[in-house]
């Protein structure tokens, strides 16, 4: 059952990345956003299903080889970062464009929007990685 919710949480998010990628309407900051969000959802869902799933199921020892599990959980965590800097940058986006209409085209122009959805990415990688360089963070 959770191989199947992965799957269509994966193919769902991209078939998003697809629309948002086609559809005029979505070439502005919200879409950018929406964007950045699919991505790092669509990843999170493709550990999960391709990943975590085997990993319960199957009885594959590369799978729990250590230096793995480090970098799968590290992926894991930038996504989960990543979604959850998107739903803030999501919710001041909306909260501006209906409170403050008039600021909305300056503070969420596409420009904008793009630097934005770069620094949740940078906000997510760079702190995480840090960990990997620590000696304590490594399974024995």
């Amino acid at each position: 059952l959770l191989f199947q919710i992965t799957l269509l949480g994966f193919f769902s998010n991209l078939l998003v990345i697809l629309l948002i990628r086609s559809a005029p309407s979505m070439a502005n900051s919200f879409g950018v956003l929406a964007f950045s969000q699919a991505i790092a959802d669509c990843g999170q869902q493709a550990i999960f299903a391709f990943y975590v799933v085997p990993l319960l199921t199957l009885d594959f020892a590369f799978l729990k080889e250590p230096h793995v599990m480090r970098r799968i959980g590290h992926a894991v965590v930038i996504c989960y970062q990543v979604c959850g800097y998107s739903h803030v940058c999501t919710s001041f986006n909306r909260f501006t464009s209906i409170y403050m209409p008039t600021w909305y085209s300056r503070v969420f122009s596409r420009r904008n929007a793009i630097y934005l959805a770069a620094l949740t990415w940078t906000l997510a990688v760079i702190p995480t990685s840090v960990f990997l360089l620590v000696p304590y963070c490594e399974l024995r």
